[in-house]
């Protein structure tokens, strides 16, 4: 699209340039021209267009920056960012492509009456470019859900986003643990050794649903505080109780920890319904909010003064709350409902399902016709070589590679570490697939999943690599990790950098336990093998990873299974995963 302006752009600058010229004046610089403005047909845009025509350095500055990229100026919005009040959110890509990478925020001044009614100063800010990288580096994640849902709110446009703007749209309507480093900044005063307390932080982002002419609505801050004070009285506390301090559209509120009866969970159901209810005092006000909250619990233990004792977070927003009442509601836990004691046959939610079980098919067939070679230099082993040493001993685990040597499988000679884990595979140039061994019997790990996508990110070194094979000594299963989109894999693997601790699981408080948590309905009433399955599968869909979850039995005859989630919304609008498998 805007390699299309960008042709009309030169076009109507050279007829402009030849008409001033012959006219003997100077015309000013502007962002676009004003035929082309006129045909965005977003009113947002056009507004930004002619505020930013206004300002020569603002214009020369934001040009240099934007002109190797894709500005979707049709998908600007204007609304109340909670780091940086009435924003400007103007989507872009690269240039020639139409998926979308990351968006400008740009603030701009502007006062805003108590009917909350806005008049712009056509003075714009300093803009804000946020990419993947800054949603994963440099934005807390107390308020990542809050930028994910902008680019999330484009695909329910119909506009594609990079998958990497969108993974924290799974903090919305769940709980996260909060690591202490990760806790807002607040600016409360010293607090006495004899106060027990909860903190607050509240960030609230607004759009305005309402639509009459070219008139501009945005929610202050005051009428922000007055809906926040209401919520918090119908939830029978009193707002004059509690500490409240005000940074842009971020609450920080203190609230002493008598007023929640000394109870996590009487304090959890508060917090979650006075954000539930804030939205839906909102909707009803014509304005569509976004909560990202954090908390902790201030407790004295003993003699000592208060220390906090849990860290948690979660996000709201208009989507999962259809009704329009401010009544105090206790959040039910319907995740409930929505269990699975065993994975559903379903063959349709797959891309291509018959190629990536021929694919494994295929591999482990070449592993079996695999011959003996040997050199003065060089072996190359059967496969039942492999078999024999690992079910003759499942003390340990054992590795081998299997190597394309001019079209044909051969086998590198079994190597182990002597550990009953993680043993090292070396593979090269020429590999194809590596084996190890389980001698728990367990699918793929954690650890196998961030070697694979470790292995794909290394183009050059190993450009062959397909698959991480597990093999099962006890009973001959095969399980593999097929790359089927190298990219997407050698993206993932920079997440799963630091979520895996010593012992081959994800992190305790990290982003992945997290969403596993979050979405343990999926998993958590299967039996134990497909439970490690599914908790792989949904890790990998929610961060689209680029990898399949195949296995192969060759117990009775060929048995090839792909393991996968598919998402479900639940009848109050909250996404879950449904397990499913095709044979």
């Amino acid at each position: 699209m805007k390699t299309k302006l960008k042709v009309k752009r030169h076009g109507g600058v050279a007829l402009l340039f030849s008409t001033l010229v012959m006219m003997g004046c100077v015309q000013p610089e502007t962002l676009l021209p004003p035929e082309e403005t006129h045909t965005i047909d977003n009113v947002d845009a056009t507004r930004f267009i002619e505020i930013i025509n206004k300002q020569p350095h603002q214009l020369a500055a934001f040009k240099e920056k934007v002109k190797d990229k894709h500005v979707f100026y049709e998908r600007t919005r204007l609304y109340t960012n909670a780091d940086y009040g009435l924003t400007f959110f103007i989507p872009y890509g690269d240039e020639g492509s139409s998926t979308i990478m990351g968006g400008i925020y740009y603030p701009i001044e502007n006062k805003t009456t108590e009917g909350n009614i806005v008049t712009l100063k056509d003075i714009l800010r300093s803009p804000h470019f946020v990419d993947e990288n800054k949603i994963n580096n440099s934005i807390p994640i107390t308020k990542r859900f809050l930028y994910s849902h902008d680019f999330a709110d484009l695909e329910r446009q119909g506009c594609i986003c990079d998958k990497s703007l969108l993974q924290y749209e799974f903090l919305k309507d769940t709980a996260i643990s909060i690591g202490e480093k990760d806790l807002p900044k607040t600016r409360f005063p010293h607090v006495g050794p004899d106060e027990e307390r909860v903190e607050l932080t509240l960030s609230v982002s607004a759009r305005s649903t309402r639509q009459n002419g070219n008139i501009i609505y945005g929610l202050s801050q005051p009428t922000l505080l007055e809906w926040l004070g209401d919520v918090f009285g119908n939830a029978g506390i009193k707002m004059y109780y509690c500490d409240v301090r005000l940074r842009s559209y971020s609450f920080e509120i203190r609230i002493p920890y008598s007023l929640l009866s000394y109870s996590e969970h009487q304090t959890k159901n508060f917090i979650t319904s006075v954000c539930e209810n804030l939205v839906r005092k909102a909707d009803t006000k014509f304005f569509h909010l976004q909560i990202q909250y954090t908390y902790t619990i201030y407790e004295r233990r003993r003699e000592h003064g208060p220390s906090p004792i849990k860290h948690e977070g979660g996000s709201v927003d208009n989507v999962t709350n259809s009704s329009k009442t401010g009544s105090v509601v206790t959040p039910k836990k319907e995740k409930e409902s929505y269990t699975y004691t065993e994975i559903e046959e379903n063959c349709n939610e797959f891309i291509d399902p018959s190629i990536i079980k021929y694919q494994v098919s295929t591999m482990v067939d070449d592993l079996f016709s695999a011959k003996e070679q040997k050199g003065s230099t060089y072996r190359y082993i059967p496969f039942s070589e492999f078999v024999d040493i690992s079910s003759k001993n499942l003390n340990y685990e054992y590795s081998i590679a299997a190597d394309d040597l001019d079209g044909e499988i051969s086998i590198n000679p079994v190597h182990t570490d002597k550990n009953p884990f993680n043993s090292t595979t070396y593979t090269g140039r020429s590999t194809v697939f590596s084996v190890h061994s389980h001698v728990n019997m367990l699918p793929p790990s954690p650890r196998d999943l961030e070697q694979i996508c470790n292995i794909a990110a290394d183009f050059q070194g190993q450009p062959k690599y397909k698959a991480t094979m597990v093999y099962i000594p006890q009973d001959s299963t095969f399980y593999s990790l097929i790359i089927t989109d190298r990219d997407k894999a050698a993206k993932f693997s920079e997440r799963l950098k630091g979520e895996i601790d010593n012992n081959n699981s994800f992190i305790e408080k990290g982003i992945f336990q997290d969403l596993l948590i979050k979405n343990k309905c999926s998993y958590e009433n299967l039996n134990k093998i497909d439970k490690e399955l599914i908790k792989l599968a949904l890790v990998i869909k929610l961060m689209d990873g680029g990898i399949s979850i195949v296995k192969h039995s060759r117990k009775n005859g060929k048995a090839t299974q792909i393991y996968d989630v598919s998402p479900l919304k639940t009848k109050r609008g909250v996404n879950i995963y449904k397990p499913i498998k095709c044979q």
